[in-house]
């Protein structure tokens, strides 16, 4: 039995996009049709529990039901951007 897991990589949720914000509603609504949502939060930040906390008010202030989608949380302690891209790009 083969299983397809389709992928959509969304950055930079920013405070306020509930609002309209920097793309806002675009990026909220693209979130929405999401079945889970799986944040990646840089773990070198000053304040990682503080970041992961506005991506969920975020969520919660733009649709409850987006809030209360399956949610993961992974967090890197270091991302090298230029080595990810550069092995995944064809």
């Amino acid at each position: 039995m083969a299983y397809v897991i389709k992928l959509a990589l969304l950055v930079g949720l920013l405070e306020g996009a509930h609002a309209g914000r920097g793309l806002g509603h675009e990026f909220l609504r693209h979130c929405q049709r999401a079945r889970i949502l799986v944040h990646v939060i840089d773990g070198s930040s000053p304040d990682p529990v503080g970041d992961y906390a506005a991506i969920q008010t975020e969520l919660e202030l733009f649709a409850e039901d987006l809030a209360s989608k399956p949610q993961a949380c992974v967090t890197l302690l270091q991302l090298h951007v230029s080595a990810v891209s550069k092995c995944c790009v064809s």
